[in-house]
C-alpha cells in the first residue's frame, strides 16, 4: 500500500528480541510499535512517543523518528502537574493539535481489541472507555 504513494518498502521482520534493540537504534525510516498506556493517561502517550528524545531523563524515549517541538514538552509538562481536569484537558488539547499540525507521526495501522477465554470463564460487559477488559471483569463459573 505504501508503495502506492511512491514509498518503496524493504520489509524486514525479526523475532521481538531483536527487534526491540533495532528499534532502540532507531535503525529506520518506519518502524512498528504498538502503544497502551498502563495509566489510561494520553500524557503517557507524549512523554515516550512524542517528546523530543532526552536519554537523561527518558523522555522520547519511543520516538523513533526524533519529533521535537519543545512548546508541545512544555505543555506536557505542565498538564502532568495540573489537577485541574479542565485546565489539564485543554493543555493535552493544545499538545494534540500541535502534533497534528506538525504531522509529528502518522499512524499505519489500528489493532482491533480480540480476547477470549476458555469454557467456564465470561466477560462481563465492559463499560470502560478504552472497551478493555480487565481481571475484575472476569467471572469463573464452576
Amino acid at each position: 500500500m505504501l508503495a502506492k504513494i511512491g514509498i518503496t518498502v524493504d520489509l524486514k521482520t525479526m523475532p521481538k528480541a531483536q527487534y526491540w534493540p533495532t528499534f532502540d537504534e532507531r535503525a529506520a525510516d518506519i518502524m512498528m510499535i504498538g502503544w497502551h498506556a498502563d495509566t489510561e493517561d494520553s500524557n503517557n502517550f507524549y512523554e515516550f512517543l512524542s517528546a523530543c528524545p532526552d536519554a537523561d531523563s527518558g523522555l522520547g524515549q519511543y520516538n523513533s523518528g526524533n519529533y521535537c517541538n519543545p512548546e508541545a514538552d512544555k505543555l506536557m509538562m505542565q498538564a502532568n502537574v495540573e489537577t485541574d481536569p479542565a485546565k489539564r484537558a485543554e493543555l493535552m488539547q493544545q499538545i494534540e493539535q500541535m502534533l497534528y499540525d506538525d504531522a509529528a507521526f502518522i499512524p499505519l495501522h489500528w489493532q482491533n481489541l480480540a480476547w477470549a477465554s476458555a469454557k467456564g470463564v465470561e466477560i462481563e460487559p465492559v463499560v470502560n472507555k478504552m472497551n478493555f477488559p480487565y481481571l475484575g471483569d472476569l467471572v469463573i463459573k464452576r
